[in-house]
């Protein structure tokens, strides 16, 4: 692996970010100085407040997937409304999360805001842990505007645990389990009136299960994670923020025979195995002038993800990476600070380097130009509009925008807001330029995806406060969408049309007890009218959570149902990979806590608890029964 020349020289790099403490992350810095509780950090090129804001979201709070157990982000975000998520067998199979019907590349994640890279058909779940996790935002329709190529469908923001001013703490985690499985994180979070860090730190070994399903070997993960965030101010106007991250993973898989007759032939046991190292480093200053009223962003980051696999095929490499660059400068003005208006200038510099591609690095880049207002019109009206026009290298010159809005009726409890915006999507490296021998040739011809999107909807709050329900419609056209034909791939003529209704519920019965609902209503179908595959028209799940005994334990349950879809039959012996039918699945897990004493906690969840059989991915078999128990100590 030459992205950082080894784990010993990784670690020894990040650990002297540490000590030098100076760290950020682009908008998600602006976070530790406020309560994030409040707003939506990647609601704008500054946080948003979170009562006023107007386009779709979710937010998954850290407190939340501590209390679920939730192993994976992927895990967290399948009973987000309008998500779907899909893996290829065990705990490291190729894991694609969709919003809206999307492509997976189409939704832009960020780490701590930063944006990722990766060498293949979009961001890579199957090895993000949710260990020390504050939060996770996402943000459903076109959003362009604000963050560039790649937001088609949405935004993933996954902010991790940073430090604290002027106290101390440390937690450590230590799981066991079937499978067999085990983990351990810990985080060390410190800070005093002018400099913060926390610095956290997992790993995980997870023997998985047979791919295969068929009785084989099992194909696991082994993952080790660090990540560092902290902030340090010079001045009361001059601070420095930054993040730096690094993962270290193997990945075992089974190998699939394409036309090989059957689906139960399609996934065969081969001892395939990756290894990768992912980087993430930002660094950025907020400089306040005039008393605060403009503040001046100049920030810069890097993230890079390197692969080396050896399959049926020998072995073979995919390296990639983002440099980004930008200034940008915030104006906020008016009675009560009502208006804010804010430019951008961001610089792009995409690499990508596939030993099936003849080992030559390709890269593009683009330079951006942002500028978005924001307005609390009254105390009820909220109005946010952006634009953005993209100077790219490599293809046509493109303009992104968003509008949205929301008003609130405080005497009903009521809150209308809808968005209207468009944006693209560039096609991958690999669809570009990838190979995999007698499979698939890329096609470097290929134009951008652009998606034209609009929602409305209506938030409602009863019973005092106790209920809080949203429903919304979403209607979304996608133009040159990229879909495989024969062995490589091509821009499709005419439109993809999505179209469908979210409804999230959250609801407290009776004290102690906490249910949070959704369920996804969707209709994706491709130029020729045909169904999208993976795209289920029905989708839903419960989560729950009930506290008792002066609030030291804890029982709950996850109930996610992924309803019947069309997928691609890969086995198919005529070698044009028909859609075909695939049944849905519901699936039951089960978590449990108990406070020993102030500092010390038992944990254990149940995974599948019904033993389910059932397929994400046709061919692919699907997470077993299975059960973990763990220990939490905090200091």
């Amino acid at each position: 692996m030459t992205l950082l020349k080894g784990r010993r020289w990784a670690t020894t790099g990040i650990l002297a970010l540490c000590g030098a403490s100076v760290a950020f992350v682009d908008n998600a810095a602006w976070a530790d100085d406020i309560d994030i509780g409040d707003v939506i950090v990647s609601g704008g090129r500054t946080p948003v407040d979170a009562q006023s804001f107007a386009r779709a979201n979710t937010i998954i709070t850290g407190e939340e997937l501590e209390q679920r157990q939730v192993t994976t982000v992927a895990d967290a975000l399948r009973q987000v409304p309008g998500l779907h998520v899909s893996r290829t067998g065990g705990a490291g199979g190729t894991t694609a999360v969709r919003i809206r019907g999307s492509e997976a590349n189409h939704v832009l994640v960020l780490i701590d805001g930063v944006e990722t890279a990766d060498s293949s058909a979009g961001f890579e779940f199957a090895d993000l842990t949710a260990a020390q996790i504050e939060r996770i935002e996402v943000l459903r329709g076109p959003q362009s505007a604000l963050y560039g190529a790649g937001a088609t469908a949405g935004v993933i923001n996954i902010i991790t645990r940073g430090g604290i001013r002027n106290a101390q703490r440390a937690e450590v985690t230590v799981e066991g389990g079937s499978a067999p499985y085990k983990a351990l994180s810990g985080i060390v979070q410190l800070g005093n009136d002018f400099a913060d860090m926390g610095l956290s730190v997992s790993f995980q070994d997870d023997e998985g299960y047979d791919a295969a399903d068929d009785g084989g070997e099992k194909d696991g993960l082994e993952n080790f994670v660090i990540n560092l965030r902290g902030s340090v101010d010079l001045t009361p106007e001059l601070s420095f923020r930054g993040t730096a991250r690094y993962t270290d993973r193997e990945i075992e898989f089974d190998e699939t025979a394409f036309g090989c007759g059957d689906p139960d032939c399609y996934v065969f046991n081969f001892a395939s195995e990756t290894e990768g190292e992912d980087l993430l480093l930002s660094l950025a200053a907020d400089w306040e002038t005039f008393g605060g009223a403009l503040v001046h962003t100049p920030s810069i980051s890097f993230a890079a993800d390197e692969n080396e696999s050896i399959g049926q095929f020998g072995p073979s490499s995919n390296d990639a990476s983002t440099l980004k660059a930008g200034y940008q400068a915030a104006l906020t003005f008016g009675s009560n600070d009502q208006h804010t208006v804010v430019g951008a200038l961001d610089f792009k510099r995409e690499k990508f380097k596939s030993s099936f591609a003849g080992g030559d690095t390709k890269d593009r880049d683009q330079l951006g130009y942002v500028l978005e207002y924001r307005g609390n019109l009254t105390d009820d009206f909220f109005v946010q509009v952006g634009g953005r026009f993209d100077d790219n290298e490599d293809f046509d010159d493109a303009i992104a925008w968003s509008v949205s809005a929301s008003y609130a009726f405080p005497q009903t409890g009521t809150r209308i807001h809808g968005a209207i915006g468009q944006a693209q999507t560039n096609p991958t490296f690999f669809e570009q330029f990838g190979f995999i021998p007698g499979t698939f040739t890329g096609n470097p011809d290929l134009e951008p995806e652009e998606n034209f999107g609009w929602d409305i909807g209506v938030e409602q709050t009863f019973w005092e406060g106790r209920v809080l329900i949203d429903v919304t419609y979403f209607n979304e056209t996608l133009t040159d969408e990229i879909s495989g034909f024969g062995a490589s791939v091509v821009n499709l003529d005419g439109d993809s049309e999505r179209q469908g209704v979210e409804v999230s519920l959250n609801l407290q019965p009776v004290d102690g007890l906490a249910v949070g609902a959704s369920y996804t209503y969707l209709e994706a179908s491709e130029p020729d009218g045909s169904e999208e595959v993976r795209r289920p028209q029905h989708s839903a799940g419960v989560n729950a959570a009930y506290t008792f005994y002066e609030e030291r334990a804890t029982v709950g349950a996850d109930v996610t149902y992924f309803g019947d879809n069309v997928q691609r039959d890969f086995s198919d012996d005529s070698f044009t990979s028909p859609k075909v039918d695939v049944d849905g699945y519901l699936v039951v897990d089960l978590n449990a806590s108990f406070e020993v004493t102030e500092n010390v906690s038992i944990i254990g969840k149940v995974e599948n608890a019904f033993d389910n059989d059932y397929q994400e991915v046709l061919g692919f078999g699907s997470q077993p029964l299975a059960a973990t128990v763990g220990l939490k100590v905090k200091f």
